[in-house]
């Protein structure tokens, strides 16, 4: 399954996540998916990627909502 979000796309179904950003692919040093629900409210539903460019090797954070579709790159 790959997904594109506006200049975000990444495909989950590999052994290791893959993530591009604006068309260039970021390694990626560590990718969680939390799913929460709580009573009769929706709940959490994020994918939060580390991940590492090639032109840095800081690490940054990639968060997306995906029942808000809101993305947070940290």
């Amino acid at each position: 399954m790959v997904v594109e979000r506006s200049d975000i796309k990444y495909d989950l179904n590999n052994e290791v996540p893959r993530l591009w950003i604006k068309l260039e692919e970021a390694g990626v040093v560590s990718m969680t998916k939390h799913y929460v629900t709580n009573g009769d409210t929706p709940g959490t539903n994020v994918i939060i990627f580390i991940y590492i460019t090639k032109d840095s090797s800081a690490q940054r954070v990639l968060s997306i909502d995906l029942l808000t579709d809101v993305v947070l790159n940290q």
